[in-house]
């Protein structure tokens, strides 16, 4: 689900009708932000849109979305979206087929050269760093994500996006949150917080955006994607932001 910790009722539906145009956005030209995160759920969420009439990627789309909006669909008093069973068991085994998109990422892996392992996956956090930079946005040079993670600052808001390489495994994520300026972490005393936001949560497919199984050769492509969906984010999230959230 959506974490929001705090936020008036008025950005919790502006987010959710944002995520839901987004989403709408992603069918209309093809999935791209879905295609540039390189594991199997993109694979199997995309071919199994891909089967489907229009009518029913859409109907699909609001069933996810749903699922992590439920705030926002509270407030509106939104009717649940029902699926067709066919469709929910193709969904729920998706991870049991290796389907075409998959064996198209099986096939290109032999000209991608090796496995990233360990620290080498730091190439990528290093690369975004180069694309994203000041005046654009500030890297803090202390706390806990000081080299992991960048900050845009909205009015009275900060945006702060987190890139988290797994040193010790196959895979590297990334999220975001959303905070009045002044506050560094969560506390009792913060008037705006929003966490754990990314192109999965927002569109209700899964807690994490994560890459998997990267080779040497998927490091500039997926710094391009990293950058592309953090702009995306920033500035289409940024818009519905308002200082007046700050003193409910």
């Amino acid at each position: 689900m959506i974490t929001i910790y705090k936020a008036p009722d008025e950005f919790v539906v502006k987010l959710y009708q944002w995520s839901c145009a987004d989403f709408r956005r992603e069918i209309e030209e093809g999935f791209p932000l879905l295609r540039g995160v390189e594991n199997r759920t993109s694979y199997g969420l995309v071919g199994l849109m891909e089967s489907l009439p229009k009518d029913k990627q859409f109907a699909f789309a609001s069933f996810l979305l749903q699922r992590f909006h439920q705030r926002a669909i509270e407030i509106l008093g939104e009717k649940r979206v029902t699926i067709e069973q066919p469709i929910l068991e193709q969904w729920n085994q998706i991870f049991q087929v290796i389907n075409h998109r998959e064996q198209e990422r099986l096939q290109r892996e032999r000209t991608l050269g090796p496995l990233l392992k360990g620290k080498e996956k730091a190439a990528i956090v290093r690369r975004v760093r180069q694309e994203l930079h000041e005046p654009y946005c500030v890297w803090p040079r202390t706390g806990f994500y000081s080299g992991m993670s960048f900050e845009v600052v909205k009015g009275g808001f900060r945006i702060v996006t987190r890139l988290a390489p797994d040193f010790k495994g196959v895979k590297f994520y990334y999220e975001h949150s959303i905070q009045n300026k002044e506050m560094e972490y969560y506390d009792k005393n913060m008037t705006f917080y929003c966490d754990r936001l990314s192109l999965y949560t927002w569109l209700g497919i899964s807690q994490l955006t994560t890459w998997t199984n990267l080779r040497a050769g998927d490091i500039e492509p997926v710094v391009s994607h990293i950058v592309r969906l953090c702009r995306h984010f920033i500035e289409g999230v940024g818009s519905l932001l308002d200082d007046s959230y700050l003193s409910a």
